[in-house]
């Protein structure tokens, strides 16, 4: 009887744990889309390390191994590049990108997040995970994930505000 009762239970348990999987190509599409970023192909690798990085000459995000992160982060990353895709549709991109450019993707991410409906919280953790599962702190044209985290994070937007509640 107790074996039964074990067996139910971890088997509900199994079945609650959340498990990542990468976003799609068109969900990628509909993030994109949604925020703005007009013309943009997306090219979706699914493995290697994680990375993500956005072409102004093609107007091309490429995403790299996102299944290894969270649903936040991963929408988190998108936003990120797509950012970069605005910056660039408002002719203050340039390259080589500097810490500056990367810490206003940054907020625009964060803000852009909140509008999509996701917490704050994915910035720091994916610095987190970063530091934790690549030993990446930040290098000098990206500057440092604290200087990011706390520049994306400074005087949010009610939206984000209430998603921290």
């Amino acid at each position: 009887m107790y074996k039964k009762i074990l067996i139910i239970c971890m088997v509900l348990l199994l079945s609650s744990v959340s498990v990542s999987s990468a976003l799609t190509q068109s969900e990628i599409e509909a993030i994109v889309v949604w925020a703005g970023c007009e013309g943009a192909t997306i090219q979706l690798m699914k493995e290697g390390h994680l990375g993500a990085w956005f072409d102004p000459s093609s107007i091309h995000l490429i995403f790299q191994g996102l299944d290894q992160v969270s649903d936040p982060i991963q929408v988190g990353i998108v936003l990120h590049e797509t950012a970069h895709c605005l910056q660039d549709q408002q002719g203050i991109l340039h390259f080589p990108t500097d810490p500056q450019q990367e810490k206003d993707a940054d907020r625009i991410a964060v803000i852009k997040g909140c509008e999509w409906g996701i917490s704050p919280t994915w910035m720091p953790e994916l610095g987190t995970w970063f530091a934790e599962n690549q030993n990446y702190f930040g290098d000098r044209s990206h500057g440092s994930f604290a200087d990011r985290i706390a520049h994306a994070l400074m005087d949010l937007p009610e939206i984000c505000k209430w998603l921290l509640e």
